[in-house]
This record gives C-alpha cells, structure tokens and sequence, in this order.
C-alpha cells in the first residue's frame, strides 16, 4: 500500500497504480463501456495522478521522475475538462503518450534502484567483515554479498521487462480502443490482463526493495 510505504517507494507505487488504472481505462472504452463507468474510472485516473505529483516530491531521487513534474498536471485538467464537457474518450486516448512516459520514468529509475541497493548491501557487508573472525569468514561473506547482488539484478531486470510488457499491453489496448470494434472485447480483457499481471510482477520487485533498502541504511 503506497500509503504505508516508505516515502522513497510510494511514488513508485502509485506510478504503477497509475499505469494499471490507465490500462482499465483504456479496456472500458475499448469495450464500449457505459460512459458513467468510463467517467468513474477517469475520475480515479485524476485522483492517481494527483497522489502521484505528492509523491514525486518526496521521492529520492527525483531526477527520473521529474518529466512527470510537468507531464500529469495537464492529464488532470484535461481529465476533468473532458469530464464536463462529455469528451473522454479522445482525451483518453490522447493521453497514452503521458502514460508511456510514467513508465519510461519507472525504467529510468532502475539504476537508482540498484545504486541504493548495492550501497546498503556494502555497507552490511563491511559491518559484517569488521565483526568476522577469520578469513574463510570474510569470504563467505563476500560470497553471500555478491549473491544477493546477482539476484538483485535479475529481479531489476524482470521487473524492467515487466514494465516494457506493459508498455506493450497499453499499445495494443489503445488499439482496440481506437479501432471502437466491439468484437475486441475479448480482446481488450485479454490485454488488460496481462497488463495487470506485469504490474503484480513490478510491484513484486519493489516489495523486494522495500524489505531490502531501508534495513541496509
């Protein structure tokens, strides 16, 4: 829950909140859906994206996220412009372009990931050598050290795959949505779920982070 979440993750959280409710936005108008549930839904995209400038703020570091400074503020007006003046849809779609940026600035972010993690990871490990009491000590230490760094990164680089995946679902959905064929509906359910299932796997990565990063500092 990003609300419960250490400031240096919350923003990331909402991101990826963002995104997959951007993804269920994009399915409801592909579908056809009664404009009160497009309404209700775009109202909850605002709400995300809101959260999310509040968030950035506190974010460290911030420099990936701050195309997002000057990207959401104009979703949300124009969000609620359409909101009143009964144009959702084509601001929807319009709006896939700030989207891909959030994800592109959570695929920017990665390195920024890996350099507080590594950082941590070393300082446990001269914490740990310091206290060690032999040499075959020291090197099972580094041993375990450089482990949990290999892992760290193959789990940084499923969860970049995870965010490109979802880059991809959004495009196909968009699609769909555009198309306006209601024989996508299948379609569209097909790609929203996959869209979601990236998003469980990103968030997955980040829980990792969360239980990693703070106990390192």
């Amino acid at each position: 829950d990003p609300r419960t979440a250490p400031p240096d993750l919350a923003a990331r959280l909402i991101l990826l909140d963002l995104s997959t409710g951007y993804a269920e936005l994009l399915a409801e108008v592909a579908e056809g859906a009664n404009p009160a549930r497009v309404q209700a839904r775009s109202q909850q995209i605002t709400t995300l994206a809101s959260a999310a400038l509040g968030a950035i703020a506190l974010a460290t570091p911030i420099a990936p996220f701050a195309p997002l400074l000057v990207a959401l503020p104009p979703l949300v007006e124009r969000l609620d412009q359409a909101r009143a003046n009964a144009t959702l849809n084509s601001v929807i779609l319009s709006d896939r372009a700030t989207m891909q940026s959030v994800l592109r600035a959570l695929e920017a972010d990665t390195a920024s990931l890996y350099e507080v993690y590594a950082a941590g990871r070393y300082r446990d490990f001269t914490r740990a050598r310091a206290r060690a009491g032999s040499r075959e000590e020291i090197l099972g230490l580094q041993q375990a050290a450089r482990r949990d760094i290999e892992q760290f990164i193959a789990a940084l680089n499923a969860y970049v795959s995870a965010l490109r995946a979802m880059s991809a679902a959004l495009d196909q959905l968009a699609a769909g949505a555009e198309a306006r064929r209601r024989p996508t509906l299948a379609g569209a359910t097909r790609d929203l779920e996959q869209a979601v299932a990236f998003a469980v796997d990103a968030r997955r990565f980040l829980d990792t982070v969360r239980g990693s990063i703070p106990a390192s500092r």
